[in-house]
């Protein structure tokens, strides 16, 4: 089904089966030889391990395995879709409906974390119960993006349209009857419970999957997937960037003559930083290139994509309660089994960048674990919150804890700041704003100090000290110490910036102290300093790099402040980069 091209709203249908019956299929039941196009894949098991609805790779079964219901049209009911073309309606099938679409109400998701992928791809399905807290461990398009995020220092920007679809409902679970031959299976296979014949359950599993869609959407669909390296986001809001995002699509679909807004500006600095796939679903993606997304629109109606919908397990479909709860069980262990093996991948991964005993620690839990036949959920959620703890940093830690930067003229204003606030902030994955050093020989100097400031933090985190050491000549310091540490919430000493023309100049660096009780995310971060010249580059730096980073207990890259009469100054920026 598909909007008319002059509206952005579709009629809504609705159709009701007033009567419900129990459909049990018999030998004489009538097969539907007419289906509204697309509602075949109701009929499928799904692997919730596995489940790619919009997949970046479509080739293989992306989470869809043998049938586990059957369309019966016993009743002789039908439906007429909006363009006036009538189907057989299955007797499983209570109600069929259009919903509106458009491409202006494109969604954006922004994934900072692997696991804002897993909560994202559930809301998707109707995920609901604490399976889901494991599931997509296997599926290609969220390891995809776990490997993006956690190996490539990426996040990800997830845009995704449709412009009109169909919406079909299954009748209650308790109406509903199995395919026979998942019937079958049960009936024969089905005789001990999960604990005793672990090996009949799991074949089912392999067979017919774990869940259903007891509700489905379909229609032509279009994805666009950003990777945009996580330096772009020390400048830029997480609402600026989806405002790209979203942008971005636009101007794909305005290419492919496709009716949107006129082209919208992206900044370029975020089409540079960010890497993209587009994918069609739905209809004859030939015809895009060819002749464009109107034409292809037009084939969506016969051929539409499942892209979401509302799972549910297919044990609610099963009468026997011992027989039920068997398959609850085999399913709850066949994705811990799965997610033990995500775990792993994660922490080999880790273990790749960052050395510390406790990731060995970790490692060999999960290969204990993943010996055992039968897993419990307390003891796969408890090592799963452990190597959380110790690779995810916590809210209290990226949206409380701040580096700061504050400062201060001694004489005259011009020398110090370029106009910035005189605290200047950024929680970790940003940067400070810019701090520009123009001193030369005019009177007085500029007072810096660096600060750690946070909230409801453990108690760990008091130990942690952010701290700065300088060398040089006597324009440096302002007779402060040479190492200036400040614990948290709190400033180190002064230090007196006063560098003109006399020779030498000053050499900084800076370094996180930490506790070796942190956590992993917190021994591998980095504290850094970048850097640019506003003219003459003689003034500022003599490093290596721009961008100046040391992991914790460890002093970044000397940089030296050699500003004086010479056009310009030097631009500052400060941060605390995670590694995870």
């Amino acid at each position: 089904m598909r909007c008319s091209r002059h509206r952005m709203i579709c009629k809504y249908v609705t159709l009701v089966v007033l009567s419900i019956v129990q459909v049990k299929k018999t030998d004489a039941s009538r097969q539907c030889s007419n289906l509204p196009p697309g509602i075949q894949k109701m009929v499928m098991g799904v692997d919730i391990t596995r489940l790619d609805l919009v997949p970046l790779d479509v080739v293989g079964s992306y989470g869809f395995v043998g049938p586990i219901l059957q369309f019966t049209c016993d009743e002789n009911n039908t439906w007429k879709s909006p363009e006036g073309i009538v189907y057989e309606l299955p007797d499983q099938i209570w109600h069929m409906s259009s919903r509106p679409g458009g491409w202006l109400s494109a969604s954006v998701n922004l994934y900072k974390s692997y696991e804002d992928v897993r909560s994202a791809m559930a809301t998707e399905v109707g995920g609901e119960g604490v399976i889901w807290k494991f599931a997509f461990s296997a599926s290609k398009t969220y390891k995809k993006m776990q490997n993006a995020i956690t190996n490539s220092s990426r996040y990800i920007s997830d845009v995704g349209a449709f412009e009109s679809a169909t919406r079909a409902d299954f009748v209650p679970n308790w109406v509903l009857t199995l395919d026979k031959y998942a019937q079958n299976f049960i009936d024969k296979y089905f005789n001990e419970t999960f604990e005793t014949d672990p090996k009949s359950y799991d074949l089912f599993i392999s067979l017919f999957g774990t869940h259903y869609f007891s509700k489905a959407n379909f229609g032509g669909y279009i994805r666009l997937v950003l990777e945009t390296t996580t330096d772009y986001f020390y400048s830029r809001s997480d609402n600026e960037v989806q405002t790209y995002a979203r942008a971005t699509l636009f101007n794909i679909i305005s290419a492919h003559g496709g009716k949107v807004s006129s082209s919208l500006n992206i900044d370029e600095h975020f089409t540079n930083s960010s890497t993209q796939t587009v994918r069609y679903y739905g209809g004859n993606t030939n015809l895009l290139t060819q002749n464009g997304i109107e034409e292809w629109q037009n084939t969506v109606d016969n051929d539409p994509w499942l892209f979401s919908g509302e799972l549910k397990p297919i044990s609610s479909l099963i009468t026997d309660e011992r027989k039920k709860s068997s398959l609850d069980k085999a399913v709850e262990n066949y994705v811990l089994q799965t997610y033990l093996s995500e775990m792993e991948r994660l922490v080999t991964s880790a273990m790749a960048k960052f050395k510390d005993p406790i990731l060995n620690n970790l490692l060999t839990q999960i290969i204990q674990l993943k010996t055992l036949k039968v897993l419990t959920y307390g003891d796969v959620d408890t090592l799963s919150n452990d190597i959380q703890s110790q690779l995810m940093a916590p809210v209290w830690f990226t949206t409380k804890t701040r580096l700061c930067l504050k400062w201060s003229a001694q004489a005259e204003d011009g020398q110090c700041g370029g106009g910035a606030d005189n605290v200047l902030c950024a929680t970790p994955n940003s940067l400070t704003p810019l701090y520009q050093d123009n001193t030369d020989n005019r009177r007085g100097g500029c007072f810096m100090q660096w600060g750690l400031l946070s909230s409801d933090f453990p108690s760990w985190f008091q130990a942690v000290q952010v701290c700065y050491q300088w060398s040089g000549s006597d324009s440096c310091g302002g007779g402060a110490a040479n190492l200036l540490c400040a614990g948290i919430n709190d400033f180190s000493p002064v230090y007196l910036d006063d560098s003109d023309d006399s020779p030498g100049g000053c050499a900084m660096s800076w370094k996180l102290e930490v506790p070796a009780t942190a956590p992993v995310w917190m021994k591998s971060a980095k504290i850094c300093l970048v850097w640019y010249p506003d003219y003459d580059a003689g003034q500022c730096g003599h490093a290596s790099s721009r961008d100046l980073c040391a992991v914790a207990n460890q002093w970044t890259e000397n940089y030296y402040d050699h500003t004086d009469e010479r056009r310009g100054g030097c631009r500052m920026r400060w941060g605390i980069k995670l590694e995870f």
